[in-house]
């Protein structure tokens, strides 16, 4: 009997059983459109921050603090992100956080309307969004587990990744078309409307609650047992330091966009705009592809050859002169380096048992929270050498020592993902 090969295909990447078996559930349905309106929301008021600053300054150090200070109370509050979420309801922690997140929203939109917003003022309100997020990062996180069955648990964690990065290609399309046809303010109103309208499909959202919770005790104390239970997994520590490695220097690329498109390839917002565009929609197909990869090679093999692939497209990226090259290679870097980082987490959060999850992948986020020496680093390299110049170096830095942590961090048993998904 003659198998139709399109049939095949159909089946596998269906409802019912392939990767987007995930969306066949409701819950899941209305979390992601949740995730999707509020991610818009953030990515436009992310985007019109960093050309506020641009404006205002014209400094890529500038540009690049106010985009560290949303990730460093990462480093300062992703561990208590990850106790709350394993000893309260993760469900509420989303909702209260994201409700504080719209006012905080509404009001640095009313700044802007007023004429008030100064470079300071939109720093601080990226440190009070960026803790926003390490508070409820891993809430929202492992509130996956509590939405799907076991089986459809790596889906759903790469499905999620799709739909932040189609809120990124929203935002930023919304975001510098308002700016280039209205103005700054009315990006800034839009990106406020969007959270709050998000609010209401949080609070539709019903979980099952997971079996186990942690043991109440100290914060310290619980927070230390996730902590532990990273060091002494071997696999762990190598994905957290590759993790952490590429984030610090290839993911702080976008420090230097909009003095890459002003400066070297002469365009305005709408060209910054274009070029997230673009870097989302390559990143839209990522995780698609590594739930793929992940059912027929290794996790760590998806990582090496992700890493590597993402290391190279940032390279051709920082020497493109054609804005059309650093369009296409916005793509590349952003489908390559979101497969990479899909593998690395959907790796940490499989591979912690429920009672604790929340501080295990706590431990990741936290290491996003050094993404601003990279990105500081980045902008203050590029107001010396020009962007071009120092993102080249990040890139061929960032290459590097990715292939030295291969060579002398990589844990010689196999996956344990892979290990547990065989069982």
């Amino acid at each position: 009997m003659r198998v139709n090969p399109v049939g095949r295909i159909a089946h596998a990447w269906s409802l019912e059983g392939g990767p987007l078996a995930p969306f066949a559930n409701g819950q899941y349905r209305l979390f992601s459109i949740a995730a999707l309106i509020s991610g818009t929301a953030l990515s436009a008021q992310a985007l019109t921050r960093v050309w506020l600053v641009q404006q205002q300054t014209h400094s890529p150090f500038m540009v690049a603090l106010v985009a560290a200070a949303t990730a460093i109370p990462l480093l300062l509050l992703g561990f208590v992100g990850g106790f709350l979420s394993d000893r309260f309801d993760r469900r509420r922690i989303t909702l209260f956080v994201e409700a504080a997140s719209s006012i905080a929203a509404a009001v640095l939109a009313a700044l802007v309307v007023m004429g008030v917003a100064s470079t300071w003022y939109l720093i601080f309100f990226s440190l009070l969004h960026g803790s926003a997020a390490a508070l409820s990062n891993s809430a929202k996180q492992t509130l996956l587990a509590d939405l799907v069955p076991a089986r459809q648990q790596r889906g759903a964690i790469g499905l999620s990744m799709v739909v932040g990065n189609l809120a990124g290609i929203a935002g930023p399309a919304i975001a510098g078309l308002l700016i280039t046809v209205f103005s700054t303010s009315h990006a800034m109103v839009a990106g406020a409307a969007l959270a709050f309208a998000a609010l209401p499909f949080y609070a539709l959202v019903r979980a099952d609650p997971p079996r186990t919770r942690a043991v109440a005790g100290r914060v310290f104390q619980s927070l230390g047992e996730g902590i532990r239970f990273v060091i002494k997994d071997p696999s762990l520590r190598w994905l957290l330091l590759v993790g952490a490695a590429l984030l610090i220097t290839l993911s702080s690329r976008g420090a230097v966009y909009p003095a890459l498109v002003q400066d070297v390839l002469g365009g305005g917002a709408g060209a910054l705009g274009m070029l997230e565009l673009v870097g989302s929609l390559g990143a839209v197909f990522g995780p698609l592809v590594a739930i793929w990869l992940a059912s027929r090679f290794p996790d760590r093999r998806v990582t090496i050859a992700a890493g590597f692939a993402f290391a190279a497209s940032v390279v051709v990226l920082a020497l493109s002169q054609s804005f059309y090259m650093a369009l296409a290679m916005s793509a590349v870097s952003s489908f390559t380096g979101t497969i990479f980082f899909v593998t690395n987490l959907t790796a940490f959060q499989l591979s912690a048992p429920d009672e604790f999850r929340g501080r295990v992948v706590s431990v990741r986020f936290v290491s996003w929270g050094l993404q601003p020496a990279g990105t500081l680093s980045l902008g203050a390299l590029a107001e010396v050498l020009g962007p071009q110049v120092a993102l080249l170096c990040f890139a061929v830095g960032g290459g590097l020592l990715f292939a030295f942590l291969i060579l002398i961090a990589r844990p010689a048993r196999p996956d344990r993902v892979v290990a547990l998904r065989a069982a």
